[in-house]
């Protein structure tokens, strides 16, 4: 079995340095870069991945808690989205043109919501880089060194759904890109752009968190 070391710590700084190097060859403009590049597919990958578990999370567990249950829908129908958006609901793979009302409204032409107004995109984005750090160090930061927090946790079966402290390591290393392309836009040296590498990191968070839910509910029967 794989150490939880590798996802947590060795795997996400690997993805950072890879790809921060590979942004400083020629070839990726080809290989990088682009609505089917690597960064973009991995992402793809990542959000599908995280789809499926969170589906199977849903089936096998089966907690009579329905406030439980409503999270857990929202976050399949959220991951169904991010998909959805991501490949604009398939028109990267097949190429059709998009309609009148997308034409004139998305920036970019896509068939998708984020590249029409920043509710869709940044907006919402800043809900999930809070949502990041709340599941990943204060919400377990709470459970560890507030006796009430712990007691409705356990009360409420949420203890469960409490993520491993070494995922706010991700959290981390998206604050590092940030800070990276922050520079990079005043003394460019990196030919990337930042905001999907930090979106990466976003995915490839909800993938760890996945991960690791699923496995705590398959090997707590």
């Amino acid at each position: 079995m794989i150490d939880k070391k590798f996802f947590y710590f060795l795997l996400p700084s690997f993805f950072l340095i890879f790809f921060l190097s590979l942004s400083l060859h020629s070839l990726h403009i080809n290989f990088l870069s682009g609505e089917l590049g690597l960064l973009e597919s991995t992402q793809i990958l990542f959000i599908g991945i995280s789809l499926f578990l969170f589906i199977r999370i849903f089936q096998k567990n089966k907690t009579k808690n329905y406030l439980i249950k409503l999270i857990q829908i929202l976050v399949c129908l959220g991951c169904f989205v991010l998909l959805g958006e991501e490949i604009s609901w398939g028109q990267h793979y097949f190429q059709w043109n998009s309609g009148a009302i997308f034409t004139e409204l998305n920036t970019q032409n896509e068939t998708n919501l984020h590249n029409i107004s920043s509710w869709f995109d940044q907006k919402l984005k800043l809900l999930l880089e809070i949502g990041m750090t709340m599941i990943s160090f204060i919400f377990p930061l709470l459970n560890k060194y507030n006796k009430k927090f712990s007691k409705y946790t356990k009360q409420n079966n949420f203890e469960l759904y409490l993520a491993n402290f070494y995922l706010f390591y991700t959290v981390i290393i998206f604050e590092v890109v940030r800070i990276i392309g922050y520079t990079n836009d005043v003394y460019p040296i990196f030919n990337l752009r930042f905001s999907e590498l930090r979106e990466f990191f976003c995915y490839y968070f909800i993938f760890l968190y996945a991960k690791e839910l699923y496995e705590k509910i398959k090997f707590s029967k």
